[in-house]
Parts: structure tokens; C-alpha cells; sequence
């Protein structure tokens, strides 16, 4: 066997054990960013005092207890979280983060000592190497815990990793290279502070930058396997390169004093050129690869590059970020110098091992946690500053010249010119992404007394970036948003706003008389508002980071007399004794931002009162088959009667929503919640309307094929990156959300999905087909909606089983629209017809489906009679008076006809173009020459002569040029 493969398992295994283990450390005290911040550091800790302990002889009796230990706490220690984390979970600084802080100091650094330990040791074992074996393993390690995830499987299996390559053997003598006499050999310490420095350097440069780098590799999917493969093999290519061959000189140290001082240049140059790309012109020529030199333009396999193209990220982190890395990279491996071969010298590689550790660990925890949040914003210039203190470190531990004032001196003048060159990293001028065609601007607020420039609503985080966005569209589309890393975390219309508030309203009313309610990371003024008409006392929000509701307070207009009456960072930190609690991730693909944990449904249960609901809000479009399942089992261990629902969404996807409760029996309705239900699409009659919603229960849905979701570093979250909702293929999310409701028609086995809208959504959904109208942002909903007779008769036969629901009713109602657009005369007249005739349901709006059928058959007595029957039920009914119209039109009777469409006209605030142009067209045939020259002189005005017909343009003495004839289905 190699005699480096050993190491480089130990080094592998022991970077994925470490990740795991601070995943399930933090999800043990609540999970948020800054639990992250507590369990980092702690593991760091750690494996630094192991590695300053690698000199002394192991004890095999230690180590496999350490061991089994730490694999015991990474696979159960975050099923503890419910009675833990409210405890330890609070603010930075707070006496509850101490505790946590305390508590992972005693339950992980102690274990870690003595595996760190041998991992040095098999480590340094290495005659030569042992430097890019050990970033090599950690490099490879970090990017598959991260990109791809562990889950129990794959944390045993890195633990067992890491016993195969660590556990102690027999030492080899290495052949051909003498064995000099064990001496012991103190290494000076300032050797190890600019190994520190370097250390510290490193992670506040990528702490600081890489939420501004987010912004611009947005559009694919999580691409952290990616990133953290690119970063990590840049710093291996420096470090076998510059930097190893800088190592074996005499003046190693003062070669790393130099990278280190362009480090600290190369911070500075990242942030300008982060900023650079918020300049278009800028960001299209880094599409364009107009950065590669022009011998390898013929490399370039198209024109243009987009962000779902596999080399994007690695090229965007190497054109902001390569540089600084590979500076850094070949100063850390020059400032640890030459590996000597004998026995002592080799031991005393682990103290520069140590130095290593305790500074990604104590740029953590000062910068991430007790400097969070005054001086978050900072750590682009501590990372600066702190290159510049390893530079002078590094001269000040030259062995000569002797005088140690000369060492200062020279230090310090190397550091001041780096940093004057080019000056303290700055903050990124931008938060605006660019993946689609919408101009997009960060609000700003007013400039303050004194002050040149508003103050952008940018807030740099934790661990992400904060920004208010706001962006030119219609407000039916959504125009400001919510940014909070790559992700957007408001709705972007107004259909998506009102089935959020319904994803909340519909499982509230399982409750009975409801008070307090927890919302999390459910950031939408609309749904508060809607909680507090539907009668609740308190509504409660907790979300990570909680600067999301700081950003969205003092920017957002739509948050005046809407905020909640607790913000909290965590589940653990909210209120007990909870009526309601709603869960709803708009990115659960994000590992940071992700809802679906076993300790997280544990926590929110235990906050709960006896007869309280739980529930968690799914989007099929973003969801996977197996997640439901894994989903409802783990409810099934914290509550007795758990269901899945059902929220019909018209021609759209619908919401699925699972709930976990005490009782099994449906509350009344209370006046209040039905308003707010009706309100917003869901019109609930009674409680006889539930049981069309709810596709199963208990044990039924127990059945369904599961995701494991069991932490840490669950690989269940990594596959939900297939759903990232910004990617190219349009059609994959209706195709996706079919998958999964097929999914569950052919798994759920109980009765109550065939008596639900499931066998209607799961076939509608499946049969859709990508055309070109999809892509039309602006284009005819009925072009981009693919409907079949069979999807119709699943919904008509739903009906026939439930004559006496107002809901169905409502849902024929709503989709009328959409038939009526696609000019199916025959399917209208079928099955309205039966709804009308056979089940006697006599709502308007089927009346007026049957009379665009009967115009389309060119039958305008029966077309005017339906639209007479309408407008008798309902006198202000818009598509009836304009069916009216039509037909009076089509009998001649002119007349009637415009008054009908003057009418028309008054109900709404700006009629549309064909509105004017058949009013003033009947107008003019009825003989009322001066109203339609006045309704055609306001259409000119609105449109020009493009709207006009040629007699009105000759009404109006205009010369509107004749079209011609054309075939009718070109729509001429």
C-alpha cells in the first residue's frame, strides 16, 4: 500500500467527520448560524490541542472510546435538541450562547484531543508530503460533506475512514533516507504566529466575500461541491508549487512574509473586482470570457456562458477570489518550511498543524460570534489586517538579521506598503443579481442630516447577504422581494401571495380558538395581516438570520402596522404554550435555510399546547416524492393524528400541507378564518368541504416512500437542489410537481385520496408540454396550459361523488376562464352542461361558459339568453355583460349593444384597447356617430392608428392603412 494513502484517509475521513460533527452540534443547541458559529470553532479547538498533543505517545485504549463517542454524538446527540437547545439557543454574547459554548467545550473538544492526535501522527508519518496530503484530504473531505452530504450512513462511513487510515501501526523506517537521533526540538513560537495569522486570514476572506460572490452564481443550482472543490484546489496548486518550493530555501520565512503581504493586496483587489460586476457591461464581457487569453478562445465550447453551464462557478471564484487564495495558499505553505526527516522534527510539524487549527478556529468564533453584528461588515479589512500581521510575524521571526527592532521595522514597512497600495478592502459595491431581464435595484433609505448618499439596505449577516430589492414590473408580478443569500424569500405574485396565506389560514382552522401563533421563516406582512383579521392575539416569527425582518421592516412599504409581536433567530428562542406553529422554506434546497429536521419538529412540538397544530407547507414544483414521506414519519413520532392536504390552485400547481395533531375531528369553522379562506381562493362551506382536501392519514401516508432526513449534513437536502427554482428548464417544475402527486396516487392506498382533487392534479400536471408560450412572461395563460377531456372528466366525476360542495362549485368557477380561452365549444358545453343540468348547480359563471359556447356555434339567442341568466344572479358580473354585448352584436341589434359596452367601460378604471374599439364600432353601426367618434378618439389617443379600425380611422379623417386578408387563426 502507498505509504501516503494511509494519511491521506486519516486527513479525509477526519475533514468529514468534522463536518458532521458541527452540524449535529449545532442542530443539538437550534441550528441557527450562530449555534454554526458555537461548533465550528469548538471542533477547531480541538483538533488543535490534538495535534499540539501528537508528540507524546498514544494510548489505543483512549482512542477508540473517543472515538465511538464522537460517532454516537454525530448520529444521536440532535434527537437531544427539544430538551437542549432552549437552553442554549440566544443572541451572540448572551449568557445562553456561554452555556452552549461551555457545553461543547466538555461533550467535543475533550473526544477530539486524542483522535486528533493520531491523525497528526499517522499524518507526519510521512517522510515528505504530508502538507498537500493533508490539504488534499480536507479539501476533498469539506466539498462532499458540503456539495453532496453525509446523512448516518455517510458520517459512519467517514468515522470508519478515518479509523483505517489513523489507528496506530508500527513504525516503518523509511527507505532511503537515514534516521537521524530523536532529539527533542523546541520550535519558537513565532514560528507558529504567522502560521496563525495566515489561518485567520483565510477564513475572515471568505467569511466576508463569498456572500457577495453568491449574488452572481444565483441562477443554477447549489453549486457548494463545486465552489469548495475550486477553492480548495487552488490553494493545493500554490502550495505544491510557489509555496512548497519556496519552503525548502533559507529564507522560507521571509518568501512568506512577501505572499502574505500580497495577500492582503489581493483581498483588497477582490472586493473591486466583485464590485465591477455590478457594472453590465462588465458582467456581459465575464459571460462572454473575454478575461481568457486569446490562445484559448477557441477553447470556449459557445459564445456565450450562463450560469447553468457546469465551469461557471469555478471561473467566477477564480476570476474574484483566485488570486487572494493562491497568495495565501503559497505564504501558509512557505511560513511552515522544510519538513526535516527525524523523529522530533516531524513531531513538532503538529504544534504548526495546531497554530493552523486554532486560527480557523479563533477567526470563527471572534469575527462569526463575539465581534457579530458591530463588526461583521469588518471582516474584509480584518482579513487584510491580518495577512499584514503574518507578514511581519514572518520577518520578525527571521533568524537574521539578530536586532530584533530591525525585524520590526522591516515588517511593518512591508505591510504598509501592501496595504497602501491598493488600500483596506472596501465594501462590494452591489447587491443586484443578474439571471433574468428585469432591471433590478437595491432600495435605498433617505440620506441622514449631513449625509451625501442614501444608505443602501444591504445587511451583511452571519454567513449571507441581506438586501431589500426592488424591480421593474407590474405589481401583479411582484415588484419588491426579499434577498437573503442567492435566494428570494417573498413571493413573486400576487396568486403566489394569496396560496401562502392560505398554506397558513387553511391548517389553522384544525385549531380550536387559536391565540398564539409562530410563524417560521414565513417572512410576509399579508399573512400577518390575514392572521391578526382571522381574530389571533399573537403572531410570533422566528427566522435565520434574523435581519431578514430588520431589512424588511425599514424598506418594505407593505410592513406599516404589520409586525409581529416577537422575532426570534430560532424555534427554541420563541414562546412555549403555542396554538399554532406554520413552517414554510421558499429555499429548501439551502442547507443553512432548511426546515425539514427531525430536531426542528421535536422543538416545535414541545412548544406547543396540548391541543396545539403543526404544520409544514410544501411547493410540489420544489419538492421531491421521497420527502413527503420521510416528512410524515417523523411527524407520526411526535403526534397521534397527522394528515396531508391538498390547497387546489385553479390550472396552477397546488400546495400540499401537512399537519400534526391531537384530535381527529374537524373544529367548526369560525366565521372569521372562512372570510380570510374565501378571500384568498379557498371557499370552505362547511366542514363537509375537508374531506376533498385531505389525501391521507396515519399510517397511509407512513407507507409513502421516504428520504432519509436524519442529520448530519443530511444528503436528502443536497438532492433538493434539483428543484432550485431559478433553473433554464421551465417545464421541469409542472413535471416535477406531477412526478411527485403521481407519487402519491400510486402509493397512498387509503380511500380518501380517490374522493380528493389528487387524481386531477396528479394527471393534469403530468400531461403538461414545454412549448414557446411558456417562455412568454406577457403571454396568453391559455397558450401555456395543456388540458385534456380525461383531466376534465376526473374533475367532473369528483363533483358527481360530492354534489353538495360549494367548494367544487367555486373551483369550475375559477377555471372557466381558461376553457373559455381555448375556444373548446364542445368540452364547455359537455361538462358545464352537466354541471348545470345533472347536479343543478346554477353558479353565474358556468351560465356564461355555456353562452361563449353557444357564440362560438354561432348560436347568439342562446348566447344571449346564458348571459341574461348570469347577470340576473350577479348584475356587476364583468365576462357576462360582456357576453351580452357580443351577442347583441352578432344579432345587429347595435344599439344595445353599445350601451352594453359603455357600461362595460364604467366598471373598470382603464378599459381595455378591444373594449373601445368594439364600443365605438357599435356606436357607429347603431347610427351614434358622435359617440364613436368620441370613444375612437380616446382609443387613438391610447394606441395610436394601430388600434383603430379603417372605418373609424375614416370616421376620425385619419388614413389607417387596410391589413388585407388574412387566414383568421393568424390572428390578423
Amino acid at each position: 500500500m502507498p505509504a501516503f494513502l494511509s494519511p491521506l484517509l486519516a486527513s479525509l475521513g477526519l475533514a468529514a467527520f468534522a463536518a458532521g460533527l458541527a452540524d449535529s452540534a449545532a442542530l443539538t443547541l437550534g441550528g441557527t448560524a450562530t449555534q454554526r458559529f458555537l461548533a465550528w470553532p469548538m471542533v477547531m479547538f480541538g483538533l488543535a490541542l490534538g495535534a499540539r498533543r501528537a508528540d507524546r505517545p498514544g494510548k489505543i485504549g483512549i482512542l477508540l472510546p473517543a472515538w465511538l463517542w464522537l460517532l454516537a454524538l454525530g448520529l444521536f446527540a440532535p434527537s437531544l435538541a427539544p430538551e437542549i437547545a432552549p437552553w442554549t439557543a440566544g443572541p451572540p454574547r448572551s449568557f445562553p450562547t456561554l452555556l452552549g459554548l461551555l457545553l461543547l467545550g466538555v461533550v467535543l473538544m475533550l473526544p477530539l484531543i486524542p483522535v486528533a492526535a493520531a491523525t497528526t501522527r499517522q499524518l507526519f508519518s510521512l517522510a515528505g508530503g504530508s502538507w498537500t496530503v493533508w490539504l488534499l484530504g480536507w479539501t476533498v473531505g469539506l466539498s462532499l460533506s458540503f456539495g453532496v452530504g453525509l446523512g448516518p450512513v455517510g458520517f459512519g462511513a467517514a468515522g470508519l475512514l478515518w479509523l483505517l487510515g489513523a489507528w496506530p501501526r508500527r513504525e516503518e523506517v523509511v527507505p532511503g533516507i537515514a534516521q537521524t537521533e530523536d532529539k527533542p526540538i523546541e520550535l519558537p513560537w513565532a514560528s507558529l504566529v504567522p502560521v496563525f495569522f495566515l489561518a485567520v486570514t483565510a477564513v475572515l476572506g471568505l467569511l466576508y466575500f463569498l456572500p457577495y460572490q453568491e449574488l452572481f452564481d444565483g441562477s443554477a443550482a447549489v453549486q457548494d461541491l463545486r465552489r469548495w472543490m475550486t477553492l480548495g484546489f487552488l490553494a493545493l496548486a500554490a502550495c505544491v508549487t510557489f509555496g512548497a518550493g519556496f519552503a525548502e530555501t533559507r529564507g522560507a520565512l521571509f518568501w512568506a512574509s512577501l505572499f502574505a503581504a500580497a495577500t492582503a493586496f489581493g483581498w483588497s483587489l477582490s472586493s473591486e473586482l466583485v464590485s465591477h460586476l455590478a457594472e453590465q457591461e462588465r458582467f456581459t464581457a465575464f459571460q462572454g470570457m473575454g478575461f481568457l487569453p486569446q490562445f484559448l478562445a477557441d477553447w470556449r465550447p459557445q459564445e456565450r456562458m450562463t450560469q447553468s453551464d457546469w465551469y461557471y462557478v469555478p471561473l467566477l471564484l477564480i476570476r474574484n477570489l483566485g488570486l487572494p487564495v493562491l497568495l495565501f495558499a503559497a505564504a501558509w505553505r512557505a511560513a511552515l518550511g522544510l519538513p526535516g526527516q527525524a523523529r522530533s522534527e516531524r513531531r513538532q510539524r503538529g504544534r504548526l498543524l495546531a497554530a493552523t487549527y486554532a486560527g480557523i478556529g479563533a477567526a470563527w468564533l471572534l469575527w462569526g460570534l463575539w465581534l457579530h453584528p458591530e463588526a461583521t461588515p469588518w471582516r474584509g479589512v480584518g482579513a487584510a489586517l491580518a495577512a499584514a500581521a503574518a507578514a511581519i510575524t514572518c520577518i520578525v521571526a527571521l533568524p537574521r538579521p539578530s536586532n530584533p527592532a530591525l525585524r520590526w521595522i522591516a515588517g511593518c514597512a512591508l505591510a504598509l506598503v501592501a496595504v497602501a497600495a491598493r488600500g483596506l478592502p472596501q465594501t462590494p459595491n452591489t447587491a443586484v443579481p443578474f439571471f433574468d431581464n428585469f432591471q433590478w435595484q437595491v432600495m435605498t433609505t433617505p440620506a441622514a442630516e449631513g449625509e451625501a448618499e442614501p444608505e443602501p439596505s444591504t445587511t451583511l449577516a452571519q454567513q449571507s447577504l441581506v438586501r431589500a430589492l426592488q424591480r421593474q414590473a407590474t405589481v401583479q408580478m411582484g415588484r419588491y422581494f426579499l434577498g437573503e443569500g442567492r435566494n428570494y424569500l417573498t413571493p413573486e405574485s400576487l396568486e403566489d401571495r394569496r396560496h401562502l396565506v392560505l398554506e397558513c389560514l387553511f391548517p389553522l382552522s384544525l385549531t380550536t380558538d387559536p391565540q398564539r401563533v409562530l410563524l417560521v421563516d414565513l417572512l410576509h406582512p399579508q399573512v400577518i395581516q390575514e392572521m391578526r383579521q382571522a381574530g389571533i392575539q399573537e403572531v410570533h416569527w422566528a427566522g435565520d438570520p434574523p435581519e431578514m425582518f430588520r431589512v424588511a421592516k425599514q424598506h418594505f412599504p407593505s410592513w406599516q402596522n404589520s409586525e409581529p409581536d416577537g422575532v426570534y433567530a430560532s424555534v427554541a428562542e420563541a414562546p412555549e404554550d403555542l396554538d399554532f406553529i406554520a413552517l414554510r422554506s421558499f429555499a429548501p434546497w439551502e442547507r443553512s435555510r432548511n426546515l425539514l429536521r427531525p430536531s426542528l419538529i421535536g422543538l416545535c412540538r414541545n412548544k406547543l399546547s396540548s391541543n396545539g397544530v403543526l404544520a409544514m407547507a410544501f411547493d410540489p414544483e420544489r419538492c421531491l416524492p421521497g420527502i413527503i414521506g420521510a416528512t410524515a414519519e417523523i411527524f407520526a413520532e411526535h403526534f397521534p393524528q397527522v394528515e396531508l392536504w391538498l390547497l387546489p390552485r385553479t390550472w396552477g400547481a397546488p400546495r400540499l400541507v401537512l399537519t400534526g395533531r391531537q384530535s381527529d375531528s374537524f373544529p367548526a369553522l369560525q366565521d372569521l378564518l372562512k372570510f380570510g379562506l374565501e378571500a384568498n381562493g379557498l371557499l370552505l362551506a362547511s366542514e363537509e368541504d375537508f374531506p376533498l382536501l385531505r389525501l391521507g392519514t396515519g399510517e397511509d401516508l407512513q407507507s409513502l416512500p421516504g428520504l432519509s432526513l436524519a442529520p448530519p449534513l443530511s444528503r436528502a437536502i443536497a438532492s433538493l437542489g434539483a428543484t432550485e427554482y431559478r433553473r433554464l428548464d421551465e417545464i421541469n417544475p409542472s413535471l416535477r410537481a406531477g412526478a411527485l402527486l403521481q407519487s402519491l396516487q400510486e402509493n397512498l392506498s387509503g380511500e380518501e385520496k380517490a374522493n380528493s382533487f389528487l387524481p386531477f392534479y396528479a394527471a393534469f400536471l403530468s400531461d403538461q408540454i414545454y412549448t414557446v408560450y411558456d417562455t412568454y412572461i406577457y403571454g396568453n395563460e391559455a397558450e401555456k396550459i395543456d388540458v385534456e377531456e380525461a383531466h376534465l372528466d376526473l374533475l367532473l366525476e369528483l363533483s358527481r361523488r360530492s354534489p353538495q360542495s360549494r367548494l367544487l362549485q367555486d373551483f369550475w368557477g375559477r377555471a372557466s376562464d381558461i376553457l373559455v380561452a381555448k375556444r373548446e365549444p364542445e368540452w364547455s358545453d359537455r361538462y358545464y352542461g352537466a354541471l348545470v343540468d345533472e347536479l343543478g348547480w346554477q353558479h353565474p359563471g358556468f351560465h356564461v361558459v355555456l353562452g361563449n359556447a353557444a357564440l362560438e356555434m354561432l348560436d347568439p339567442e342562446l348566447a344571449l339568453e346564458k348571459a341574461d341568466i348570469a347577470l340576473r344572479t350577479l348584475p356587476d358580473f364583468y365576462a357576462a355583460q360582456d357576453l351580452r354585448c357580443r351577442a347583441l352584436t352578432a344579432l345587429d341589434r347595435h344599439s344595445e349593444a353599445a350601451d352594453g359596452y359603455r357600461q362595460l367601460a364604467e366598471m373598470v378604471a382603464d378599459p381595455a384597447d378591444s373594449l373601445l374599439k368594439a364600443w365605438a364600432t357599435a356606436a357607429l353601426k347603431s347610427g351614434d356617430r358622435t359617440t364613436a367618434e368620441k370613444v375612437a378618439r380616446r382609443l387613438y389617443l391610447k394606441v395610436g392608428e394601430a388600434g383603430l379600425t379603417q372605418e373609424l380611422g375614416d370616421l376620425l379623417g385619419l388614413q389607417v392603412p387596410d391589413d388585407g386578408m388574412v387566414h383568421p387563426e393568424a390572428g390578423g
